[in-house]
């Protein structure tokens, strides 16, 4: 959660900071339009107002992605969760249906099985 709640402020700041760096590029283009000036001068201060900006929007695409990601984990989470508070408490079988509602993946090494959990939990048993 704490995460999720750091990520939606960096894309909030980030946010912010592309409309400073948008506007500084617009400032420039409307400022070449008004004042004569040196057109090699006035490109290379483009170019860098241009790629602030672009810099800061791959930033922002990747928080929103980052976001993204955390907001599809939850929900997965919150689904796995209701599945196991739909369990009954003692299990005494295998059930296939509960395996796949439950179980993302399995992966039997020499010394430990390890267990994915649809949820995202990961747990590894010690062969014997």
């Amino acid at each position: 959660m704490m995460d999720s709640v750091c990520d939606l402020e960096e894309r909030r700041r980030l946010d912010k900071q592309l409309e400073i760096d948008w506007k500084a590029v617009n400032d420039l283009i409307n400022e070449n339009a008004r004042v004569v000036q040196n057109q090699t001068e006035y490109e290379e201060k483009y170019r860098k107002a241009l790629n602030r900006y672009k810099e800061t929007e791959i930033k922002r695409n990747e928080a929103i992605n980052k976001i993204s990601e955390q907001m599809t984990r939850r929900k997965k989470m919150e689904r796995f969760i209701e599945k196991v508070r739909e369990l009954p408490e003692t299990i005494t079988e295998f059930d296939q249906t509960l395996w796949n509602v439950l179980v993302e993946r399995a992966i039997v090494e020499k010394e430990r099985i390890v267990i994915r959990f649809n949820g995202g939990v990961e747990v590894a048993y010690k062969r014997t």
